[in-house]
Formats: structure tokens, C-alpha cells, sequence
């Protein structure tokens, strides 16, 4: 037989995990990939604020060349583009899920070329207004499409930085066509009449090389859009599955792509349900979420900036300006609005943001039984309102179309059904497992480890992201901090004492206790047993069973000293198969099943907990390297492997109350393979 090679991995409890460079971990994305993609965007983000504030500089200019005396007609010269721009948020809700988010961009891109061309050369105030209204419709589709398309192809680390960007160029469109129309104009003395004007060369030709400039970012923009990929969550939607995965492969990997794409799949199934209808809106739980948005939505026009931006030459007008010298001080607000734009965006984070008020009851034990319309919903509500732009009071159905979606997603109405599932009272209100608690997992930072982290969080607890790669580990507590969580990143090896100290203290510090842990993640290293190294064999030992003990034993005395706690290991079928080469591998998960046995015992009179997940073969990036799904589906009798979210799901019931009477217990989750795989695989085979 020949020797097997020495091979070093690191793993999260089931799949392998070969060692490699950072660059190649599925949670380190494709940056360049997604800021190409976020920026072609968010040029539709730009051509709003261009289109919507050009009209402010060519005012007094178009006015004069039509003529225009009466307030009515001025006043619907302004704001005739802004009945396109209803027409348009109406249609990016109903065809987006039909036609795709790309499309739809494109049609906008193209309407914004024609209608910007178009106008700027119109031979009668009739086909100014109707090719503004058309305008209208391109600013519709594109403030409403173009940050949900952001949003469903950024990773969640990252969604809020990539969403901000279609904002600050919103502002950019602003400045933009301020600083276009102040180049173009020719100055104009205070004194002129409207007659002058009208026969001068601003009067005959530069008001309409004012709004014939947006045609320039619009075929950037179309073609720019010509390159990008359609939306994930829209592929997933029309049963596109294949190539939705490449997409979101190309982003993060396929660990990234499968969990992505399982987790779009379960949204888009439960909002498809039939008990998720627009009455829910309605739910007293939900009114205030509501009454909020939809004021903002309301509101957010009165403001006064639109105003300014739309009325500036007015404005500056009547306080005793001339024409010229409205334009450079129209760039000045322009301009001041750029900068505080950067401000917020480098300060919201910092700052933080003013949390929704908790409108559901409490649960008959006295605890919030529910996240106050629940994490992911205040976040679509979140987005709807920060993404209700300057002049775009019509968003109120985009803000209502979104709380709606997180509705259905989150929130399962039981109108005439009596089924309810695990963690949902009576009422159909989905109970949250770990309201309150803190939970520290090492080796959080990817696959398995990650998937629990996330679990944790949307079960209500508040998480310690412990792993060797701090840089990881912080992408991830951001994702979580992003959604509405709480999360801390901890960069710790657990073979060292100090760092375990280290990570205890600092969860107690960030949130006040500590009532559980996940051990996850360790280095794993193969070789032949009489060629075992024995660094290698210290290594192994060292990081695995040594530091489970470690980190068990700090969290233990911490929870000791309170109410108790639970402690969750994730080992492997490993500890009950051998493996080639696994010499230490195996013998650290069988000592790992040993200890949980041990403490198990030990501390259960104490109010501690302390039970294992043995995963089997799980959907990693690492996972995949060693055998394919394909061979994995003729061995495990389920016919599939699991996924990282299944096995984060069996940490989070150990963790809960729900598994209060349960200790010392190895729970496996392998399909059946170390049970019947022989059985399976013959099944599969006839």
C-alpha cells in the first residue's frame, strides 16, 4: 500500500478545509467584481439626481423661450416629470419580478437618453412636458430598481456599504448637473428681462444643452448595464437556479453561493406562501413599523431640500440675485451636500442608528417572545426609508412593497391553519429561541462555524465571532451588526490560554454575560500513523481537543459564577469512523465526545449543559474538495449532504431552553451515513 501523503486542513467540524491563502476563503469576496457591478448600478442613482435638479439651472432660461408667464405653467414645467416618476415606482413593482431588475435598468438607461435628448431639443412647451414626464419614468424605475438590485447581489457583509454608494451618487447627480449647468450657461447680467434672454444664446440653445448632457452617463449607464449579470434573487425566483449559483459564486465561492442561494429560496417559498397577504400590514404588531415608513415617505419631501434644489433659481431670486450668480450659489448647495453626504456616510456607523420601539407583547413567561417585527424586517424597513430620495415622495409604495416582503418572509399568518411550527405560539408569531442570551463560537468565521453565528443572531442572541482570522471574523459581526444584531469580532487561537481569556472577557465586557459557547474550528493534518510528525500530532492535539477544553473550561467558570449556560461542540462522524491518515484527527474527536460526556455529567447539577453536534459530510468549500456532492448523494441514505445552516440549526436547539433536559449527548448529523450507508447507497443504485 502506499504511503498516504501528509496533508494540512483546517476544519469547522465536518467538511475538510484545506489551509490557504486568505484571498481564497469564500468570505473573502470578489471585491472588484462587486464594486464594478454596484457602481453601473448606481449610475441609474446618478442620473436621478442629475435629472431631477437640471431643471432648477435651466429654468429661468426655458421659461423664457416658451414664454411661460403664468405660476401654473412654471409650476408645471418644475414638477410635471415628477407624474412620470409615479408612473415609473408603479411599474418597477410590477415588472421587476416579471421582466428581472436588469431589464428594467435598461429600459430606464434608454429613457434617459431619449427623453433627455428629446427634451433639450423640443419645439413646443407640450413636448417639454411630455418628454419630461417620460424622464419621470426613467427616475422612477431607476430610484426604486437599482438599489434592491445592489442589494440582492451584494454579499450581507458588505450590503450596506454597497447600498450607500447609490445614495452618494444620488448627491453626485446633484452636483453634476449644477456644475454642468453653470459651465454652460453664459453669464447674464443682474438687470436682463425675460425678452433679452429669451433671444440670448442661453434663451435659444443652453438650456437645452443642459438637459442634452444627461444623454452622455445614460448610454454610460446602458452600456455599463449590458455587462453586468441579472439578479440572483430574480434567477432563483423564475427557477434559474444554475445560474444564479455562478453568479453568486463568482462574489463569494460556492459555500457562499450554496447558503445564499438555499436562504433566497426559503424567502422566496415563504413569501409565495398563501397566508402572506397585504393585510398583514394591518397586524397591530406592525402598524407603528408602518405609520413610520410611510410618514417618513410623506414627509421626507417637505423637508425643504426639495425646494431648494428644484426652486433654487427662484429662491436665490427673490433674495436679490442675478441669474449668474444664482448658478455658482445653486453649485455652492450642491457642493455642501456632497460633503455632508461623505460625513454621514463615515459617521452613520460610528454614531449608530435610532433602533425601532419593540411592538410585539411579551411571551406568557414575561421575555420578549419576539424581535420587534424581527431583525431582517427592520432592516427591509430600514432600506425603504433610507432609500426614499430627494424628491421621491411616490417611494411609499416601494416602502410598502418592501415591508410587505419582509412580512411574508419573516412572519407566517395561521388564518385557518392549525399546524404551527417549532418556535411559534399560538398567535402564529414566530418565537425567537435565544432572546437575551450571549453566545461566543470559535472558528465563526467560515462554513459551519459561520452558519451557527448566523443562526445565533437570528434567533435573537447576541454573538462573540471568535476565530484565528480576525479579518474574517470581523466581515462576519459587521454582516450581523448590518442586519440589525449584536456581534463582536474576537481574533483568538484557542491553543493559546491567554487568547481563550481573552475572548471570555471580552463577550462579558461587550455584553454584559455569557450564557453560551460553540467550539468550532481547528487544523487538521494527515499522514500515514508510523510517519505521523510529532509536531503535527502536538498541533492537532494542541488546537482540537486541548483548546475545547480550554475554551469549555474559561466560559464554564464564567457561567459557573452566574445562572449557568450551555456549551455545544462541534465534533464529526470521525470520532465514531476512522479515517485515512486521521490518526490524530480521530483520536481529537473521539476525546472530544469523551469530554462532552464528562462535563456533561460534571456540570449539570451547576445549571451548565453541555451536549456535541457530529456533523457528516457538509456542503463546504472545503467540503467539496475531498468528494463531490455527487458521490456524497450515493452514500448518505437522505440522498444529499447537509448544509452548513442545517448543523448551525442542531447548535442553536442545544443552546436554547427547548433542549433544557438534554446533556452529555452527541447528536449526529450525517443523512444516516454512519447508521446505513450501505443501505442508502443500495437504494439509490436500483
Amino acid at each position: 500500500m502506499s504511503p498516504i501523503p501528509a496533508v494540512s486542513t483546517t476544519t469547522t467540524g465536518s467538511g475538510i478545509v484545506p489551509n490557504r491563502p486568505s484571498h481564497l476563503y469564500p468570505e473573502v469576496w470578489d471585491l472588484a467584481y462587486l464594486w464594478r457591478i454596484s457602481l453601473i448600478a448606481a449610475m441609474g442613482g446618478f442620473l436621478f439626481g442629475y435629472d431631477i435638479v437640471v431643471i432648477g439651472g435651466a429654468k429661468p432660461f426655458f421659461e423664457a423661450h416658451f414664454s411661460l408667464t403664468s405660476e401654473s405653467l412654471r409650476g408645471w414645467a418644475n414638477s410635471c416629470a415628477l407624474l412620470g416618476c409615479l408612473l415609473g415606482s408603479v411599474l418597477s413593482g410590477v415588472f421587476s419580478d416579471r421582466w428581472g431588475r436588469k431589464r428594467l435598468l435598461l429600459i430606464a438607461a434608454c429613457l434617459f437618453a431619449l427623453s433627455s435628448t428629446l427634451t433639450g431639443w423640443a419645439d413646443s412647451f407640450a413636448q417639454f412636458v411630455l418628454w419630461r414626464i417620460v424622464g419621470g419614468v426613467a427616475i422612477g424605475l431607476a430610484s426604486n430598481i437599482s438599489p434592491v438590485y445592489i442589494a440582492e447581489v451584494t454579499p450581507a457583509a458588505l450590503r450596506g456599504r454597497m447600498v450607500s454608494v447609490n445614495q452618494l451618487t444620488i448627491v453626485l447627480g446633484v452636483l453634476a448637473a449644477q456644475l454642468v449647468n453653470w459651465l454652460i450657461a453664459d453669464r447674464v447680467a443682474d438687470a436682463t428681462t425675460s425678452e433679452v434672454i429669451r433671444d440670448s444664446w442661453n434663451g435659444q440653445y443652453g438650456w437645452r444643452w443642459m438637459f442634452t448632457a444627461v444623454t452622455v452617463p445614460s448610454l454610460i449607464f446602458l452600456v455599463g448595464m449590458l455587462t453586468v449579470p441579472e439578479s440572483p434573487r430574480w434567477l432563483a425566483q423564475v427557477r434559474r437556479g444554475d445560474l444564479a449559483r455562478k453568479i453568486l459564486s463568482r462574489v463569494g465561492g460556492p459555500d457562499h453561493a450554496e447558503s445564499e442561494l438555499q436562504e433566497i429560496e426559503r424567502s422566496i417559498h415563504t413569501e409565495s406562501s398563501e397566508h402572506s397577504r397585504w393585510r398583514e400590514l394591518l397586524n397591530p404588531g406592525l402598524r407603528k413599523a408602518l405609520l413610520i415608513g410611510v410618514t417618513l415617505a410623506i414627509l421626507q419631501p417637505w423637508c425643504g431640500i426639495n425646494v431648494i434644489l428644484t426652486y433654487a433659481e427662484e429662491v436665490f431670486r427673490q433674495a436679490g440675485y442675478g441669474v449668474s450668480s444664482v448658478l455658482f450659489n445653486i453649485l455652492i448647495t450642491g457642493l455642501v451636500l456632497t460633503v455632508f453626504t461623505f460625513v454621514a456616510i463615515f459617521t452613520v456607523d460610528r454614531l449608530g442608528r435610532r433602533n425601532l420601539p419593540e411592538p410585539y407583547p411579551r411571551t406568557r413567561s414575561g421575555r420578549s417572545g419576539v424581535r420587534h417585527v424581527d431583525r431582517e424586517l427592520r432592516v427591509d424597513l430600514y432600506v425603504s426609508v433610507s432609500s426614499i430620495r430627494i424628491g421621491s415622495g411616490w417611494d411609499i409604495l416601494a416602502v410598502c412593497r418592501n415591508l410587505r416582503r419582509g412580512i411574508c418572509v419573516h412572519i407566517q399568518a395561521r388564518a385557518g391553519d392549525q399546524r404551527q411550527e417549532p418556535g411559534a405560539d399560538r398567535a402564529g408569531v414566530r418565537v425567537v429561541l435565544l432572546e437575551g442570551k450571549a453566545i461566543a463560537i470559535t472558528g465563526a468565521a467560515q462554513g459551519i462555524g459561520k452558519a451557527t453565528a448566523l443562526a445565533c443572531s437570528r434567533e435573537g442572541a447576541a454573538v462573540a465571532i471568535c476565530d484565528i482570522n480576525g479579518q474574517l471574523a470581523q466581515l462576519v459581526a459587521d454582516s450581523i451588526v448590518a442586519s440589525g444584531g449584536r456581534a463582536i469580532a474576537v481574533e483568538m487561537d484557542a491553543s493559546r490560554r491567554q487568547d481563550v481569556t481573552q475572548m471570555v472577557s471580552e463577550s462579558v465586557r461587550a455584553f454584559g454575560t455569557l450564557d453560551g459557547l460553540v467550539c468550532g474550528g481547528m487544523r487538521r493534518f494527515y499522514a500515514a500513523a508510523e510517519d505521523f510528525p510529532d509536531e503535527k500530532w502536538d498541533m492537532v492535539i494542541t488546537e482540537g481537543l486541548t483548546g475545547y477544553f480550554r475554551c469549555a473550561q474559561e466560559a464554564g467558570r464564567q457561567m459557573l459564577g452566574h445562572a449557568g449556560g450551555a456549551i455545544v461542540f462541534v465534533t464529526s462522524i470521525a470520532s465514531h469512523k476512522a479515517v485515512d491518515g486521521g490518526a490524530a484527527y480521530c483520536s481529537v474527536k473521539a476525546g472530544i465526545s469523551g469530554l462532552t460526556r464528562q462535563l456533561g455529567v460534571e456540570w449539570a447539577r451547576r445549571g451548565i449543559r453541555t451536549n456535541a453536534v457530529a456533523p457528516g459530510f457538509t456542503v463546504t468549500e472545503g467540503a467539496l474538495r475531498t468528494m463531490s456532492e455527487e458521490e456524497a448523494r450515493v452514500l448518505i441514505p437522505l440522498g444529499r449532504p447537509a448544509t452548513a445552516d442545517e448543523v448551525g440549526n442542531v447548535c442553536v436547539f442545544l443552546l436554547s431552553d427547548l433542549a433544557s433536559h438534554i446533556t452529555g449527548q452527541e447528536i449526529v448529523v450525517d443523512g444516516g451515513y454512519t447508521v446505513g450507508a450501505n443501505v442508502g447507497a443500495g437504494a439509490i443504485r436500483r
